[in-house]
């Protein structure tokens, strides 16, 4: 029909870019979300490299290319990618076009969590979570990590006021569930979890 792909016309657009115009981090971004959303983490993975290679710092590239390298299987790489959100500043160019900053902070702070707690590293994981519900303490999946953390390390205490938390927080969603219900359903997410790490390790 005579159209153009959207990759290939932005990898167009970046061609004819001068190399210091702004706009090229915008397009490299807008580039590997497009191919991470078919599902084609090698050539977003290409486009990442050159585009960290120009913009070390950009905070969305960052971030995809830790979810890419997460996906791989290279927790190390993911870590490296995700720790330096956290330890860097963003470039003044990164706020010309959208930019989450929870990226940099509870976001991130979350991912880390979730490497660290596979990697047995539940020290470091915990001050993740912890610093995470600091900043953002009405998000439902950092309670479920941090409960996850909880139940590994039998600390019934503190699992039972998280768990409190994680209850009220999903019956103010306002979805017409019993109590048994959003226990049940919690109980399961969790043991759902408890299976997958069970069978990651073999």
């Amino acid at each position: 029909d005579g159209s153009v792909d959207a990759c290939e016309w932005l990898s167009r657009a970046l061609d004819r870019l001068a190399s210091g115009d702004p706009l090229r981090r915008q397009i490299y971004a807008a580039i590997v979300n497009a191919l991470l959303s078919r599902r084609q983490l090698p050539k977003a993975s290409q486009y990442l490299r050159e585009g960290l290679a120009f913009y070390p710092n950009d905070t969305n590239l960052l971030d995809a290319a830790g979810s890419v390298a997460f996906e791989e299987g290279d927790l190390e790489r993911a870590e490296s990618c995700f720790r330096k959100l956290i330890t860097t500043l963003p470039d003044a160019d990164d706020f010309l076009g959208p930019v989450d900053l929870a990226v940099r902070g509870w976001r991130v702070r979350h991912n880390l969590a979730v490497i660290c707690f596979r990697q047995g590293r539940a020290d470091e994981a915990e001050a993740h979570w912890r610093a995470a519900l600091s900043e953002k303490p009405d998000a439902a999946h950092l309670w479920q990590g941090f409960s996850e953390l909880l139940l590994a390390q039998a600390r019934w205490d503190e699992l039972g006021d998280a768990l409190a938390r994680l209850e009220t927080m999903i019956l103010m969603t306002g979805y017409d569930l019993p109590l048994r219900a959003v226990r049940e359903q919690i109980a399961a997410a969790l043991d759902l979890v408890i299976q997958v790490e069970r069978m990651s390790d073999g």
